[in-house]
């Protein structure tokens, strides 16, 4: 709850323990692992709010608008990082492949649907 830029470290209040719990509930984590990608998502989308709002100051200066968007953006490539993380792990890393346009050459052959791989038993 500390790392809300809003808590200015301090996290202890109900509001600022409220809003990351919000925040990681609406994630829906299943499991330890996935609390714990929730929360930094929840800490990286809360920090880089807070540095894209510094950086639309309108008393910022052009290089403190270019350090602030910088920090953003490097903070919302670690956010989409992490949403990659818990996808992956979520899908249990599986990769689905949809084929849409085949051609079979006259005299080919082509298997339409699910292939898998068979226990070897059969004719050689």
């Amino acid at each position: 709850m500390r790392s809300l830029p809003h808590t200015r470290g301090k996290g202890e209040t109900p509001e600022a323990l409220n809003l990351a719990l919000d925040g990681v509930e609406a994630l829906s984590p299943r499991d330890g692992m996935e609390v714990m990608l929730c929360s930094q998502l929840v800490a990286l989308h809360s920090q880089s709010m807070e540095f894209m709002r510094r950086g639309m100051l309108d008393d910022q200066t052009t290089d403190g608008v270019d350090r602030n968007v910088n920090r953003a953006t490097k903070l919302l490539r670690a956010f989409a990082m992490i949403s990659e993380c818990l996808r992956t792990y979520r899908g249990g890393g599986q990769q689905k492949m949809t084929v849409e346009h085949v051609t079979v050459q006259a005299g080919g052959q082509a298997i339409v649907g699910t292939v898998s791989k068979g226990t070897g038993v059969g004719n050689a």
